[in-house]
């Protein structure tokens, strides 16, 4: 089971670790020239009118040969020239090494970042490069950053076939008992997906699924599509949170 989740007191958590999983994937993974998955998934989310799209993510990271803190400097330089506007930092983690840069576009609700990270050890190192788009909300411009400044990006920063993770959230019209009966098979259909594993309790419900509509996998299971929902008790307002091939992130 590659679902795991915990809960808060105001909202509910669906966590995947991304290192685990981009481990699992490694460097296999094909990005597609014509089609972005976020993309299409946003597509088939929006033929649901019932449903609100908000935040959404697209991560891309590939594999980096770093060998020691000069290599990660001269590397850490050489971005920081090829992308000046980006506001870059360099720390030490209990990890590793690690620089991190950012690019706001606030009066768009979006953000851009790129993290270079590097664990060197005795035995070697294990060293990535990672792009990170995102936004509060869905429309026309999260199409237009994807489309465009994205490609552009992973042209630029990486040099073979990135993983990526997708992601979109938003909320549901509905009350959970009408997500468990019906609301959680017109996902899968908007997506022509088969469930493989699912996890369900009072209030939460996870599935994680097969579908022809994605490139990539997880798992001899192929699995590349995850959706999770979960209603509040008092509003009884429905969050519903789309990954391929997993959801990559804490909600």
């Amino acid at each position: 089971m590659v679902i795991v989740k915990k809960h808060t007191a105001t909202f509910f958590t669906y966590m995947v670790f991304i290192g685990f999983a981009m481990f699992c994937i490694g460097n296999s993974t094909i990005v597609a020239n014509n089609e972005i998955d976020i993309l299409a998934m946003a597509d088939n989310l929006k033929q649901d009118e019932r449903l609100t799209l908000n935040k959404w993510s697209v991560i891309a990271r590939e594999k980096t040969l770093i060998k020691s803190e000069q290599d990660f400097n001269k590397k850490v330089s050489d971005m920081s020239k090829l992308f000046p506007a980006f506001n870059w930092k360099v720390e030490q983690t209990e990890h590793g090494l690690k620089a991190t840069a950012v690019l706001r576009h606030v009066e768009k609700s979006q953000q851009e970042s790129i993290q270079i990270l590097s664990a060197l050890t005795k035995n070697g190192s294990a060293s990535y490069i990672i792009y990170e788009v995102k936004g509060e909300k869905w429309d026309e411009g999260s199409t237009e950053l994807i489309s465009k400044t994205f490609q552009t990006r992973i042209k630029d920063i990486f040099h073979g076939n990135p993983s990526i993770f997708s992601c979109i959230s938003g909320k549901m019209d509905g009350t959970m008992e009408k997500v468990f009966s019906h609301e959680v098979r017109k996902l899968l259909d908007l997506f022509h997906a088969q469930e493989v594993e699912s996890l369900k309790e009072d209030r939460f419900y996870s599935v994680s699924a097969h579908t022809p509509m994605f490139r990539q996998y997880l798992t001899k299971e192929n699995l590349n599509l995850q959706i999770a929902l979960r209603t509040d008790g008092l509003s009884g307002k429905t969050t519903f949170v789309v990954g391929t091939p997993i959801i990559p992130f804490e909600y």
